[in-house]
């Protein structure tokens, strides 16, 4: 979905940083509640494997919306 998200950015530009921004902070926030319930059942691979999800969604969310 984040890839999908970025390309329509990328084709878009302007008219599609207010969607982009919804749809990567409704992504963190999922990542987020997906990795803590990933820690409590002792899933802590899948729970890492989140963690890194959400900063890698993050850091291209920051990028995104201060380069394009």
């Amino acid at each position: 979905v984040e890839i999908i998200n970025f390309v329509l950015l990328l084709c878009l530009r302007e008219n599609y940083k207010a969607i982009f921004g919804c749809f990567s902070v409704w992504q963190i926030l999922g990542g987020i509640v997906l990795a803590s319930i990933c820690f409590d059942d002792v899933e802590d691979e899948w729970g890492w494997g989140y963690v890194a999800t959400v900063i890698v969604i993050l850091l291209l969310m920051i990028i995104s919306l201060i380069w394009l």
